[in-house]
């Protein structure tokens, strides 16, 4: 058995196996070697929440309902 208080190890400077070009470094993000693109992340993370979007706006909606029959009251 481990030490439980000890920092968990990660090998951090590891190339990653998928697509190791598409993500650059460190390095270059400290230097400002990027490119933000806007457009790129809305669509992005309008897909991740592909099967989600239905739950959120259903519990947007029903918040919004208890919010407005409490303040009524």
């Amino acid at each position: 058995m481990g030490d439980i208080y000890q920092a968990p190890q990660a090998d951090l400077s590891a190339e990653l196996e998928s697509s190791p070009g598409e993500y650059g470094s460190l390095e270059k993000g400290i230097r400002g070697d990027y490119q933000l693109n806007i457009g790129e992340i809305l669509s992005e993370a309008w897909s991740l929440t592909k099967g989600a979007k239905a739950k959120i706006l259903l519990g947007l909606l029903l918040y919004s309902i208890i919010y407005m029959i409490i303040s009524l009251v």
